[in-house]
C-alpha cells in the first residue's frame, strides 16, 4: 500500500500578505471617507434625542423638588437667531418684607417732573420709577437683601399691592455708600407717584425670575446642529420680522423676555403662552434637515415631529398632536 505524503504550508507567501494589506488599506480609506458623513446624517436626530432628554430631566427635577425648574435657551452671541448652548434654571420663591418697620417709597422719574414743571403730568414715555427701601425711623436707607448673598437681580418683578399699576420689572439696582442695594429702578410709570411719592409698608414683594440652577454646567449642542430661534413657536421678537411668515408669531416665552421652558411643581409648563412650545433643531450645512421638538404645555409631554413639507403650515404635525413615528 502506497502512502501519500502532503507537504504542509508553513505560512502566507509575500504576495498574499501584500494583497491582504492592500485590501485593509482600501477598506480603511473608504471608512475614513464615508463613516463621518454617515454620522453627520445622524446629527439632527441625535441632537433631538439629547434635547428631549434635557427637557425631561428638568421636568423631573420640578416634580422631585416640588418647585419650578426648567431649561433656558441661550442665544449665540455671534448669531442671536441661533442657540447652541442651554442652561438648567430654577425659580426661587418670592421675597416679601421681613425686617421690622420696612418701608418702600416709590417715586416716578417723569421727565416733566425732573424739569420742575407742575403736576399733573402727561406721563410721556419712556418713564421709569424708583423704589427706595427704607426704615420708618427717620427713613434711613437699608438693604433689601444681604450684599454677600444677593437674592434680587435685574429681570425680577416688583408687585405693589397698594397701586393700580401693580407689576413693574426691576431694570437696575442702585443705592448709596451706606446701602448700595437700597434703590430699585423700575421699567414703568406707577400711577399716582408723579404727584407725590407712594409709601408702602408691607404692601409689596419681589417676584424673582428664573435664574441658572446653582452648580449645573452649561449644556452644549453638537457643533453640526443648532436650535433655530426664527423657526419656533412662539419665537422671540425678531429684529427684522418676515412678512411672509404667517405661521410663527413673535412673543417672549417669559415676562422678562428670556427663552425659558419652565415646569411647575406639577410637571406642567408654567405661564405658557400657547398649548405647545415648539423649537426647531436644524443642521448647519443642510437647512432642510430639521426636526421639531414639541412640549405640550398642559400635559408636560415632550416629543419630536418632522416638519410638514406639503406646503402651508410647517407645524401641522405638532399642532394636531398625532404621533409621527419619530
Amino acid at each position: 500500500m502506497r502512502v501519500q505524503h502532503h507537504r504542509r504550508r508553513r505560512g502566507f507567501t509575500l504576495i498574499e500578505m501584500l494583497l491582504v494589506i492592500g485590501i485593509i488599506i482600501i477598506l480603511a480609506t473608504l471608512a475614513a471617507l464615508f463613516l463621518p458623513n454617515l454620522d453627520r446624517h445622524k446629527g439632527v436626530p441625535n441632537a433631538v434625542t439629547q434635547l428631549e432628554g434635557w427637557i425631561r430631566l428638568s421636568e423631573n427635577q420640578a416634580l422631585r423638588d416640588g418647585a419650578p425648574r426648567g431649561i433656558r435657551l441661550i442665544p449665540d452671541p455671534n448669531n442671536p437667531t441661533r442657540s447652541v448652548q442651554l442652561q438648567y434654571i430654577e425659580q426661587p420663591d418670592p421675597l416679601a418684607p421681613h425686617a421690622p418697620g420696612m418701608l418702600a417709597i416709590v417715586k416716578t422719574d417723569n421727565p416733566n417732573q425732573q424739569q420742575g414743571l407742575p403736576p399733573p403730568y402727561p406721563n410721556p414715555l419712556p418713564t421709569t420709577a424708583t423704589l427706595a427701601l427704607a426704615s420708618q425711623n427717620g427713613l434711613v436707607p437699608t438693604n433689601w437683601d444681604d450684599p454677600n448673598n444677593l437674592q434680587i437681580a435685574p429681570g425680577d418683578f416688583l408687585e405693589l399691592t397698594g397701586s393700580p399699576n401693580a407689576l413693574a420689572m426691576i431694570v437696575q439696582i442702585t443705592g448709596n455708600a451706606q446701602a448700595p442695594r437700597s434703590t430699585l429702578v423700575l421699567d414703568r410709570f406707577i400711577d399716582g407717584t408723579d404727584v407725590a411719592p407712594l409709601s408702602l409698608a408691607d404692601g409689596f414683594r419681589v417676584i424673582r425670575s428664573p435664574r441658572p440652577l446653582a452648580g449645573e454646567p452649561a449644556l452644549d449642542m453638537h457643533k453640526d446642529v443648532y436650535i433655530d430661534l426664527t423657526n419656533c413657536y412662539p419665537c422671540p421678537p425678531p429684529a427684522s420680522p418676515d412678512p411672509n411668515n404667517q405661521f410663527t408669531y413673535s412673543r417672549p416665552w417669559s415676562l422678562n423676555g428670556s427663552i425659558d421652558i419652565l415646569f411647575n411643581s406639577s410637571g406642567l409648563v408654567a405661564n405658557a403662552p400657547t398649548g405647545q412650545l415648539i423649537v426647531a433643531v436644524r443642521h448647519v450645512d443642510r437647512p432642510n434637515d430639521v426636526i421639531f421638538v414639541v412640549i405640550y404645555t398642559r400635559t408636560g409631554k415632550v416629543t419630536a415631529v418632522p416638519i410638514w413639507d406639503a406646503g402651508g403650515d410647517p407645524y401641522q404635525f405638532a399642532r394636531d398632536g398625532r404621533n409621527p413615528g419619530l
